[in-house]
């Protein structure tokens, strides 16, 4: 089975792989990870991770199809600001630059980062844009993290399309559904649950109010049932529950109730609920907090809570979170519940919100000028052929014309105005040989240039770019490329092929090699070079192949 399109989620818990089959999300393979390790030897977890999306690759038959990577880390720094309307985008991307460069401390050039305004409203009313706020979302990543990220999915066989962090497509999508529930006067604050962060949007009057990131998820809740718990009653010896185990019994249990039994276990609620009651309160806080700064007075009267993602299908989480909010809980959406970021990761416009290295964004921007290179040069190189024949065509016309006059002339006696049109001909005739010079540049042959470096260059061989300038005194032709070589002697032999092989034309000549490098190109080694030739005038051309004619004609 291959796919054209596939998207891993990498999380210190879990690897994933889904497919994308018609506009929809399909996972295929999921393993658990070591989230200690990745805590704290993140090289030697990623290792594990980039030869596990090898071998699924592999398996899947997902060579040459495109990969978005969703992604998420406890290093990832993401930030959220709020400015007042009318704040241009200029200005609002200048403040949240600032924002990341002061936690970092470090230029955001060198680091993968983005930067973007998120929606605000459903409506562009003017008063809106005067009474509301601009939100910026930021995040930042080391580049060394997300070269890896590119490496597993490059060595892998696949063209990396983004690196999308977890925390941005979930706030995306969480704010969309947030302004499809505040359509009217009521205020809506919608908290979004997933494995390791949850998003907290507050709103009304199809109007972004305000927008908290909150690092607390699932995973939370779920270790806190990896510590030993204490059974109360006969049988008061602990309890250890495996990472599978907890998982099941938060996701079928929830939140439990104090007199929940759960025999399987010999356990209650009240076993239970003491290792996630702090959880449960710094949540609860999390939200009150930014509920009371963020909603009017009026507002908070009438607000109503709304859960999304995974975690607004955890039994009871609606109910516990209302009851110590003194909120109200609106009916569960089962459509955003069931909403995964893989399904989000689909949806978002991943430009925005892309964190790829470097080197990939280089290699993306190379093959887009590189594309652009070579429609240019075919569109100039028709263009130029097209004024030749047409030049071509004149002169032949002229030609034979005159040859049949100068038959005529010698055949009967000439009258005037055939000695007239003959000197019209002949003004004719100079002018399209002019025109035919013209077109083709009479002293820089770069059709002919153009065509035998197309024909010549071998198949391992990538020309990037082709500049031809007219120097002082002859035509010069400066190519820039690389060379798919495992090895430095084997890249510097092709190069040294190359460049005597286009010395050895009759229109290029004295050509020298320029600067050369090693980079990485679509996963594989590769060596970039540069060359330099003259170009054989046109009027040596011509000279050399009238005494090829010659020569072939004494030879007869």
């Amino acid at each position: 089975m291959s796919a054209k399109q596939v998207i891993f989620e990498i999380t210190p818990t879990r690897l994933t792989l889904a497919v994308v089959r018609n506009s929809s999300i399909e996972p295929l393979e999921s393993i658990a990870l070591d989230s200690e390790l990745a805590e704290t030897d993140w090289q030697s977890c990623f290792d594990h991770i980039a030869s596990q999306i090898g071998v699924w690759s592999d398996h899947h038959k997902l060579s040459g199809a495109s990969a978005k990577v969703l992604f998420w880390r406890s290093q990832t720094r993401s930030k959220i600001i709020s400015l007042p309307a009318g704040t241009s985008t200029r200005q609002a991307h200048s403040a949240m630059a600032l924002s990341l460069i002061e936690s970092e401390n470090n230029t955001l050039d060198n680091l993968p980062h983005a930067i973007f305004t998120l929606p605000s409203s459903s409506k562009s009313s003017e008063k809106k844009k005067q009474t509301g706020k601009v939100h910026i979302l930021g995040c930042v990543e080391d580049e060394q993290s997300m070269q890896l990220v590119a490496n597993a999915i490059q060595n892998a066989g696949m063209t990396l399309s983004a690196i999308l962090p977890a925390c941005s497509v979930a706030t995306v999508q969480t704010i969309q559904r947030t302004l499809e529930l505040a359509h009217g006067h009521q205020p809506v604050l919608l908290l979004r649950t997933d494995d390791h962060e949850s998003t907290l949007v507050g709103a009304c009057n199809n109007q972004i109010l305000f927008i908290r990131q909150i690092r607390t998820g699932m995973a939370q809740f779920i270790s806190a049932w990896l510590r030993p718990i204490s059974r109360k009653g006969p049988d008061e010896s602990e309890l250890r529950l495996t990472e599978q185990q907890a998982s099941e019994l938060f996701m079928t249990q929830g939140i439990p109730s104090p007199d929940l039994e759960i025999p399987q276990y010999q356990i209650t609620g009240r076993d239970l609920l003491p290792s996630m009651q702090p959880i449960i309160q710094k949540l609860s806080v999390e939200i009150k907090q930014t509920a009371r700064f963020g909603f009017e007075t009026h507002q908070r009267d009438a607000v109503k809570l709304y859960l999304a993602g995974p975690g607004g299908n955890i039994p009871r989480m609606g109910e516990v979170l209302s009851a110590h909010l003194d909120i109200p809980c609106g009916q569960n959406d089962s459509q955003a519940s069931n909403d995964s970021l893989l399904a989000s990761a689909l949806k978002v416009n991943a430009k925005p919100i892309d964190l790829s290295p470097q080197t990939v964004c280089s290699l993306r921007t190379l093959q887009g000028s590189q594309k652009a290179l070579w429609i240019g040069v075919a569109a100039a190189f028709a263009l130029i052929m097209a004024d030749g024949l047409v030049a071509r065509h004149n002169i032949q016309q002229s030609k034979d014309q005159l040859q049949q006059l100068d038959t005529s002339f010698k055949s009967t006696q000439v009258s005037q105005s055939q000695l007239d049109l003959c000197n019209i001909l002949s003004t004719t005739l100079a002018m399209a040989d002019q025109n035919l010079a013209d077109a083709f540049k009479a002293d820089a042959p770069w059709p002919f240039v153009l065509d035998f470096i197309a024909k010549t260059t071998p198949a391992n061989i990538r020309l990037t770019n082709i500049t031809l300038e007219q120097d002082k005194k002859l035509p010069i032709a400066k190519l820039h490329g690389m060379v798919l070589a495992d090895k430095p002697e084997i890249g510097a032999q092709a190069i040294k092929a190359y460049l005597d092989q286009l010395n050895a034309s009759p229109i290029l000549n004295n050509g020298k090699l320029g600067t050369t490098q090693r980079l990485q190109y679509n996963g594989k080694e590769a060596q970039q070079f540069s060359l330099a030739f003259s170009v054989m005038p046109m009027s040596s051309i011509k000279l050399f192949a009238n005494q090829q004619v010659a020569a072939v004609e004494d030879g007869k």
